[in-house]
């Protein structure tokens, strides 16, 4: 229609209607680009809110997964103390179902832990992570997955050593009958086929042995360095929540 309006304007020669008819197309076209351009942004900008909301949720998540971590091994580093006293000649008081306990607690269990990452990594693998507008909050969120490995790093090592060394000296000295049917928050199936303080074979010769005083103290600097990575690593992870509350709130999200 506008066309044949033109078409007409020009063979009549009535060039203000042209210069109108011109001014309406330009006008139009700007007014159109600019509403494309808007939806863009409101789409963006949801997109943003979508993830940041989503990222909020797996530092949630990833926070207590720390906290549960850090407190196995505290609790871990409370029993290898007594441990390490008792292999140093201390505690005779102590019965064999406390020391079944510490051994339990102390040097057979070992601290997991589950980092929740799977927004962050869907964004960097889609190339997405541009969404996030806050670029301190980028790079603080690259700073913590290299935070993350280290302590992988670190768990990985208390593993090997309670898997290589601590099992394998355990297995061969110490009477499991006493531990296996503890039950603690993570250790799978309870083993109670036997009485535990029935037909206990002598626990102190074993663990005053300089071998196991040397587990004890091997095992406590790993969980000493375990506790400094997952301490930087829990204020990474607060920092990070803050931030990503701070750009929802810019972005007017509303929960």
């Amino acid at each position: 229609m506008l066309l044949r309006n033109i078409s007409k304007h020009v063979k009549d020669q009535n060039w203000f209607a042209v210069a109108l008819d011109f001014i309406i197309v330009v006008v139009g076209i700007f007014v159109g680009l600019q509403v494309s351009a808007w939806n863009d942004a409101r789409g963006e900008r949801q997109a943003e809110i979508t993830a940041l909301v989503a990222l909020h949720e797996d530092m949630v998540s990833t926070i207590s997964e720390l906290q549960s971590a850090t407190d196995l091994t505290t609790a871990s580093n409370i029993s290898l103390r007594v441990l390490a006293e008792y292999a140093d000649g201390q505690h005779d008081n102590l019965s064999v179902a406390q020391i079944d306990r510490h051994i339990l607690f102390g040097v057979f269990r070992i601290p997991g832990f589950s980092p929740n990452m799977v927004t962050y990594g869907e964004l960097t693998n889609t190339g997405r992570l541009d969404l996030i507008r806050n670029t301190e909050l980028r790079k603080r969120l690259q700073q913590l997955e290299a935070e993350i490995a280290e302590l992988r790093i670190i768990g990985g090592g208390i593993e090997k050593m309670a898997y290589e060394i601590t099992d394998v000296f355990l297995l061969k000295n110490y009477d499991w009958r006493g531990f296996v049917w503890l039950n603690t928050n993570n250790s799978g199936t309870i083993v109670d086929w036997l009485e535990p303080m029935k037909n206990r074979r002598d626990v102190s010769s074993a663990l005053r042995q300089p071998e196991f005083l040397n587990i004890v103290l091997y095992r406590a600097r790993l969980n000493m360095g375990y506790l400094n990575d997952a301490n930087t690593l829990s204020k990474s992870l607060e920092d990070i929540k803050i931030l990503i509350e701070d750009r929802l709130e810019q972005a007017g999200y509303e929960p």
